[in-house]
């Protein structure tokens, strides 16, 4: 088993770093979770977690990525060496991928069905009991088991599109005729997903009504979000679990959409707008706008909105008469 050093660490950071502790003899042969690591473990610490120091003092791990906002000088530590940058997690990534490197599994299981006419890289993975229409999916990608991809789907390369995910089918597109019944509209569309995307287990983005659904390169969309027919969403975008995208709506780069987020159909999101945790938006999300709430606004608004609500209610509370037969 191979050991690695500090310094196979700092070679791959791609931050200003300084090392902090005796790096000799300190080596690992894994990662790990802080709180899981063994003393052959390497270990990043989450600036944001308010347990970080305790964290720091009880890791067994003796090479450890951390930010400096963490005090390095307490005796619980002395047998440590630190990496210290300015993002961990980041820093973490690098060295993860450059020394435990994923080997890319190849091939069509034999449970998997794919259509004849379906145009398939010879690189790419198809998992069990997976189905893929007359549809192509380019090189280096992945496509893990129980997914449904229906016809007229175009996948670059490096994609992953996780368990049970259902691309390309028919959106919920209804007119009502005079008499109130319900007309199906068509949806004779595709769905386009670029380069170097990734969608997690159960999520479904359906085809284009007339035109594609379309994901741009690097976008990630988490565990059981819902596409809508005729979405748009920009390059490097992240779309976080249960987020539910309406119709024709479209969403610019590198965005973060939060979990639990409804928006409503043919609406406009601007890059790098932030949408926070369980929002419903029913208008348009400005560049680098952050908003949050039901429905959702700028977040200093509705910061302001919650305090006047919470002041409210307790000065309701000191004005409502006692009754001393409660005591």
């Amino acid at each position: 088993m191979k050991r690695f050093t500090v310094e196979d660490v700092t070679s791959h950071v791609a931050q200003e770093y300084e090392v902090f502790g005796d790096p000799a003899e300190k080596t690992f042969v894994d990662v790990r979770a802080v709180s899981d690591a063994t003393e052959s473990s390497l270990v990043w610490i989450n600036p944001n977690r308010r347990d970080k120091q305790q964290l720091l003092e009880s890791t067994r791990a003796r090479i450890v990525i951390c930010d400096k906002s963490l005090d390095l000088t307490v005796d619980a530590v002395a047998t440590k060496c630190f990496v210290v940058v300015p993002r961990p997690k980041l820093a973490f990534i690098a060295v993860f991928e450059a020394l435990f490197p994923r080997q890319h599994e190849s091939g069509v299981h034999p449970s998997a069905v794919v259509h004849p006419e379906a145009e398939i890289a010879d690189d790419v993975f198809i998992g069990p009991f997976t189905y893929v229409g007359r549809s192509s999916i380019g090189a280096g990608s992945t496509i893990h088991g129980h997914c449904h991809i229906h016809d007229n789907v175009t996948i670059g390369r490096n994609v992953v599109v996780h368990a049970g995910c259902v691309i390309g089918a028919e959106g919920f597109g209804f007119e009502r005729d005079e008499d109130g019944s319900v007309r199906k509209f068509p949806h004779i569309g595709g769905v386009v997903i670029e380069d170097d995307v990734e969608l997690q287990v159960m999520t479904d983005v359906d085809r284009g009504a007339l035109g594609d659904t379309v994901i741009r390169r690097g976008a990630k969309i988490d565990s059981f979000c819902h596409i809508g027919h005729n979405v748009e969403i920009g390059e490097d975008t992240l779309v976080a679990a249960q987020a539910m995208l309406g119709g024709s709506l479209k969403v610019g780069k590198r965005c973060w959409l939060g979990p639990a987020t409804v928006f409503r159909d043919v609406l406009e999101v601007g890059d790098d707008a932030f949408v926070g945790l369980g929002a419903l938006v029913v208008k348009d999300v400005g560049t680098g706008e952050r908003v949050m709430g039901s429905p959702a606004r700028p977040i200093a608004e509705y910061k302001r909105m919650l305090s006047a609500v919470r002041a409210f209610a307790e000065n309701r509370s000191r004005e409502e008469p006692r009754d001393d037969r409660d005591a």
